[in-house]
């Protein structure tokens, strides 16, 4: 895979320029374009079965940060299309934009957390990652069944809170599915994709994630005054 490549500046990769992606989500997709197409095609004659995933954004093409897509799985349809079952893996900035065949690439270096050293600092951090958590199975509780029906069906299930929430580059795998299932812009979400720390990117989920438990909670209010 790309991020087992050996190095961690200036390695090129092809970018499909499509939607948001994060670590550990699986993102199905759909390559009906003759470029993605090829470029697909290239990704497993070459054995790296990967490449970067991006957000449109205005006067760059795609955006500065996005995720390495790994390919499990793909399904080739007899006019050339294919459904392929992707997995997000490791995050990355964009140095220098390309183009090869029609499709988009860049050099990229990989973008990884910080690690927080200060025992005090640390015991404060897993505290905020519990607390942001509970946020989450709260907000995901208040749903209807029918929307927790497809967040699931989208993203799976909330993933179980790590103890070691420094253990991966990335960060803790629940803040990510939050993320892909928080009815959200991208422009948030980008902001957030791009964090290198736990801290922020947990006082960037839990600022969300209160807010919309608001909104529930005045929603299920109303909705109870109207039935009175």
């Amino acid at each position: 895979m790309l991020h087992r490549s050996g190095t961690d500046i200036a390695l090129e990769i092809p970018i499909f320029v499509c939607t948001m992606a994060f670590p550990g989500i699986h993102c199905p997709l759909h390559i009906y374009e003759p470029r993605y197409r090829l470029m697909i095609r290239r990704c497993m004659e070459s054995g790296s079965r990967s490449f970067g995933m991006c957000i449109p954004e205005e006067g760059k093409e795609f955006a500065d940060v996005g995720t390495i897509l790994e390919i499990k799985e793909i399904t080739v349809m007899p006019d050339g299309r294919s459904i392929i079952k992707t997995v997000g893996s490791q995050r990355f900035h964009v140095l220098e934009r390309g183009m090869k065949d029609g499709y988009c690439t860049a050099k990229i270096k990989w973008l990884k957390d910080e690690k927080e050293e200060d025992p005090a600092e640390l015991e404060e951090l897993q505290q905020l990652n519990e607390t942001c958590y509970c946020l989450a199975q709260l907000w995901f509780k208040q749903l209807s069944d029918e929307q927790q029906n497809c967040v699931v069906n989208a993203v799976g299930p909330l993933p179980e809170l790590e103890e070691d929430l420094q253990d991966s580059t990335q960060g803790p795998s629940w803040i990510w599915w939050v993320l892909s299932a928080l009815p959200l812009e991208y422009k948030p979400k980008q902001i957030i994709l791009a964090m290198t720390t736990i801290e922020e990117r947990l006082k960037g989920v839990r600022r969300f994630l209160v807010m919309l438990i608001k909104m529930q909670q005045k929603l299920r209010k109303e909705q109870q005054e109207a039935r009175n």
